[in-house]
């Protein structure tokens, strides 16, 4: 999960990256995504406005940039 998130950044940059969390879980499962939040990998917000309102968004950190890397 990490590294294909990181591929996505490298091509559309970071802002663009970012995933909604049913996206990540649909993919990688919910586990998977909770144990990379547990593990300071990603990190997300909730959407105060528009029509995604009240949905998550991740997005990669600088250690789960690293980790992609590694």
């Amino acid at each position: 999960m990490l590294s294909d998130l990181l591929q996505l950044e490298l091509y559309y940059g970071t802002p663009e990256a970012a995933q909604f969390f049913e996206d990540l879980s649909r993919r990688y499962g919910p586990a998977m995504v909770r144990k990379a939040l547990r593990a300071g990998e990603i990190t997300g917000r909730r959407l105060h406005c528009g029509p995604d309102c009240g949905r998550r968004l991740f997005w990669l950190t600088e250690k789960g940039r690293a980790r992609a890397g590694s």
